[in-house]
């Protein structure tokens, strides 16, 4: 989650609260924040666009590699090659 909600609720019943009331009201009170939830729910778009971001600087960025990248990034590529037919 990107962020954290806290509900706060203050309730003066003036000393008596039948139990059966309680149990009734206090689901649906915290129903609440489910429903915020799922409305400002924009985890997937965050994480996309970071991987957008992410991909963009691997295919931009000039990129240094040793003798055993080089190596494995080859392998890797003749791999792929093969599966493709």
């Amino acid at each position: 989650p990107q962020c954290k909600t806290t509900l706060l609720q203050y309730f003066d019943a003036g000393g008596y609260i039948p139990k059966i009331l309680v149990n009734k009201k206090i689901p649906q009170q915290i129903s609440v924040l489910h429903d915020l939830q799922q409305i400002f729910k924009c985890d997937s778009e965050i994480d996309k666009a970071a991987l957008k971001e992410l991909a963009n600087v691997i295919k931009e960025a000039p990129q240094e590699y040793n003798v055993d990248e080089e190596e494995v990034i080859r392998e890797g590529k003749e791999f792929y090659e093969r599966c493709e037919l």
